[in-house]
């Protein structure tokens, strides 16, 4: 088994809500590409735009 991670930084001038728009639309296109030996494909998207807790410890 394989897990590959990425981390993605968004365009400036471009909505939380764009981004995940262009995924969601896309998705489907960069999971077809990888079958069959994709299993599974997940997004996470952060859910706002609050940065308070950017860069600190939790």
């Amino acid at each position: 088994m394989l897990k590959v991670l990425w981390f993605l930084k968004r365009a400036e001038g471009l909505t939380l809500a764009e981004f995940s728009a262009w995924w969601e639309e896309h998705l489907h296109m960069i999971a077809e590409r990888q079958q069959p030996q994709l299993v599974r494909y997940t997004v996470n998207i952060k859910a706002s735009d609050d940065d308070t807790l950017a860069g600190k410890p939790v």
